[in-house]
């Protein structure tokens, strides 16, 4: 009798982002649990900048590791995102540099949708004889999209204020009934 010790494999694929700033989020966390189920997860804490205090072969291990990176980010990127976000950085083939900058360009980019996003959150009403499902469905989208950023869940209480708030004036004595309760 033997004695086995099972083994889970997991097959990942490496997620490829399509350069859409409403997708970054995601693609970044798939990218990051990617790495982390590859064993990989190391690139994601290495410096940018080539350690001074260590022997050759430290140094050797992080110029490696940094092009490896860097190898992995390039095949994970759209060529849109390649052409003008990675490019332009004119960076030698640093990863811990070029995820940086992709972080960075992103982020940027995803502060100002999601002010954005609450400006649109601010203007969304319930319209006369729309259905109340299809009103929840639009504003609903919008949280999702806020939390996605933000990383946060908005209680149920805030979705039922949200709800009531942006509800047309026939919807008035349904309000008044339902919090008088």
């Amino acid at each position: 009798m033997t004695d086995r010790k099972a083994k889970t494999t997991i097959k990942t694929e490496l997620p490829q982002f399509d350069g859409k700033q409403e997708n970054f989020q995601v693609w970044k966390m798939s990218f990051t649990s990617y790495l982390v189920l590859s064993r990989l997860k190391h690139y994601l804490l290495l410096s940018k900048t080539e350690p001074t205090d260590s022997d050759d072969t430290s140094i050797s291990k992080w110029h490696s590791d940094n092009e490896d990176f860097y190898a992995i980010l390039q095949m994970a990127l759209d060529s849109h995102t390649k052409r003008n976000v990675v490019n332009t950085f004119k960076e030698e083939m640093n990863g811990a540099k070029t995820w940086e900058k992709i972080n960075n360009y992103f982020n940027s980019k995803t502060m100002l949708s999601l002010t954005q996003l609450e400006e649109n959150l601010s203007h969304i009403k319930m319209k006369e004889g729309e259905k109340p499902t299809d009103f929840i469905s639009r504003l609903q989208e919008t949280v999702n999209q806020i939390e996605e950023i933000e990383q946060v869940a908005t209680s149920e209480r805030k979705m039922i204020t949200y709800i009531i708030k942006k509800l047309p004036l026939s919807y008035r004595s349904f309000v008044i009934g339902q919090t008088s309760e």
